[in-house]
């Protein structure tokens, strides 16, 4: 209890020392979430002055905010700006965020290259990054690829412009000395084929260890043994989970098409809750729903699962034009997603849990 109590005090005196030598290194400004982006630039106009910032770290909502600040901001220039790092850029959706917001800023020195979507979970740490070459280029791709075949773990390429495609770019190369495999999404840990879905796995240094107290779902998520077509383990190497849902690309690209815990499983087929809340939000939601405010889940029936759609209603919203609204939902669900809605229920505002 003493050695542990020692060492304690001991980080503790170290930390400070070692964020203060950082600090005095690096230039670093850090803006709240909860902070708006006009009173941010207000309170560090003093500081912004005379540094130029090389590297940022942002998320895919930090990208649309940024679009409605241009206004305000008319003579930033972001010609410095080496790396623009998209905490979510495995997240499908911020797809278009990031897209407006390279083509937007580029009239203000944004390179198109400085666009560094990454990937990683609270597992795994980073499981991949866009990497820049010494010339300032660097591998991306993206692909359109059929809803209908992810629904099935199958990788297919649809045409542009189609309802029902989903539009994903990559999320960057394995960091430096990591390895990922990716394995089927159900049952023993095999591998994928290469035009499967599958949750992706990373062995690496910076990976967790365990969950605290938890040995039997640290065993099952910290000491995955990826098994070859012989049901046989690939060596001693052990991989953990990230609870991403993707598939390897060319080059050694990574992509993501969701979460393992967004994965509604509906008589065979496996369904995306965030892709279906995006396919709400398409049916003129600003006038009906608070955006944000939809919950997307299964339930059991019949020894099935059913999905189950809630949004919190806007006041001013009548009943009729609300049932209106409700039918082009379920038309649009099932047009794009192949699947039926089992419930479909507007609540009054402030009853979903934040």
């Amino acid at each position: 209890m003493e050695l542990q109590k020692s060492v304690q005090g001991t980080v503790q005196k170290k930390l400070p020392k070692l964020s203060q030598k950082l600090q005095q290194v690096v230039n670093c400004l850090q803006r709240p979430s909860s902070q708006p982006l006009q009173e941010y630039y207000k309170d560090y106009d003093a500081e912004l002055e005379g540094i130029k910032p090389s590297v940022a770290l942002v998320k895919s909502r930090d990208l649309h905010w940024g679009l409605l600040a241009t206004r305000d901001h008319k003579d930033v220039n972001l010609s410095s700006l080496r790396s623009l790092l998209v905490a979510d850029g495995a997240n499908p959706w911020s797809l278009s965020s990031c897209d407006q917001f390279a083509a937007t800023f580029a009239a203000h020195g944004l390179r198109s290259e400085a666009m560094c979507p990454c990937s990683g979970s609270s597992e795994t740490g980073t499981i991949s990054l866009r990497k820049r070459s010494a010339s300032g280029s660097g591998s991306s791709g993206r692909g359109i690829l059929s809803m209908a075949a992810l629904s099935h773990s199958v990788v297919r390429v649809d045409k542009e412009n189609s309802l029902t495609s989903l539009t994903l770019q990559d999320a960057g190369q394995v960091i430096p000395s990591g390895s990922v495999v990716v394995v089927k999404q159900t049952g023993p840990a095999r591998l994928c084929r290469a035009d499967e879905l599958g949750e992706i796995c990373l062995c690496a240094n910076s990976t967790g260890n365990a969950y605290w107290g938890l040995e039997g779902v640290s065993a099952a998520t910290f000491k995955i043994e990826p098994l070859g077509a012989d049901d046989r383990p690939l060596g001693p190497r052990r991989y953990v989970r990230s609870g991403l849902i993707g598939f390897m690309g060319p080059d050694g690209l990574v992509f993501v098409v969701g979460r393992r815990t967004a994965q509604l499983s509906v008589s065979g087929r496996q369904h995306s809750a965030d892709d279906i809340i995006a396919t709400v939000l398409a049916v003129e939601p600003m006038r009906f729903v608070y955006r944000g405010r939809i919950a997307v889940f299964s339930v059991s029936v019949l020894r099935d699962e059913r999905i189950v759609i809630v949004a919190e209603q806007k006041p001013g919203a009548s009943e009729e034009d609300a049932f209106t609204w409700m039918s082009r939902v379920l038309q649009a669900v099932d047009a794009i997603h192949q699947v039926g809605i089992y419930c479909l229920a507007l609540v009054p505002s402030n009853q979903l849990p934040k």
